[in-house]
């Protein structure tokens, strides 16, 4: 087995797809590697990274390695003005979305959701970007040997320090009250794309960050959704609302982007 693991190892795998193949927990496996002096230092693993040629066309110069275009691409005359796209963007990024070393990302199930966020960027910066799909390969509990199908993700990068600095300074005097209805609006879309949910009878929003959850609680109270309740689960805050007209009334005037959250209501 320790053959089977060096011989993966020395192949390009990582430690965790080699957890993956062989069975064995990802601890366990840097540990035989550990010893056997076989650890790859960082700018080896770099070196080995075994990527499909669809990741290779689109990921930014700190995955690939090369820049595909200048880091401190020209973005468009009046970037920086306000707008409900770069709304959009901002309640994005404090919810499912993310700042990496050469620009921001969003990764997700939901094709719609990674587009329109996609649309609201490139409008606002006057950019091309890609986004691409990541089928996963299925996931074995080294445990017990059973598979366990993921789905598939949609993913996009934009590799910009410009934009990154831009938005990384824009976010943090960001304040979603001081803006008229329209963008509290647009920003309840955003953080709700990210983060909301639905079950039998309710929208649901949950969020580690209580601020997050205020927020939603606070928008909502402004477009008339009154007597939300939150409760602390073991990772996270959720609130939530189930009254038939409430639900009816945030689809109505939120229009989230995701169709396959939408509730159906009898």
């Amino acid at each position: 087995m320790d053959e089977q693991l060096f011989s993966l190892y020395k192949e390009g795998n990582s430690i965790k797809k080699v957890s993956e193949l062989t069975g064995i927990g990802r601890n366990k496996v840097y540990n035989i590697l550990k010893e056997n002096n076989l650890i790859r230092s960082q700018s080896e693993a770099g070196k080995l990274k075994r990527l499909s040629e669809e990741h290779k066309k689109n990921l930014s110069l700190s995955q690939k390695g090369k820049p595909k275009y200048n880091q401190r691409q020209k973005l468009k005359e009046g970037f920086d003005k306000d707008s409900l796209d770069l709304t959009y963007i901002i309640a994005v990024l404090r919810t499912d979305g993310y700042f990496c070393k050469q620009g921001i990302g969003l990764e997700v199930i939901d094709k719609e959701f990674v587009e329109a966020f996609k649309s609201a960027i490139e409008r606002q910066f006057g950019i091309n970007i890609c986004m691409y799909k990541n089928n996963r390969g299925n996931l074995i509990d080294w445990r017990n040997g059973k598979e366990y199908k993921r789905k598939k993700t949609y993913l996009l990068r934009v590799s910009s320090i410009t934009l990154k600095e831009f938005l990384l300074e824009y976010e943090k005097n960001f304040n979603i009250f001081e803006k008229d209805i329209s963008h509290k609006i647009t920003y309840l879309r955003g953080i709700w794309d990210s983060e909301g949910t639905k079950s039998y009878c309710q929208v649901m929003f949950g969020n580690k960050n209580v601020e997050r959850i205020n927020e939603f609680i606070k928008l909502c109270e402004e477009i008339g959704i009154k007597s939300i309740k939150y409760y602390n689960k073991e990772t996270e805050l959720c609130a939530y609302f189930g009254r038939k007209k409430q639900i009816k009334h945030f689809f109505e005037v939120v229009k989230p982007t995701i169709k396959r959250k939408y509730l159906k209501l009898r």
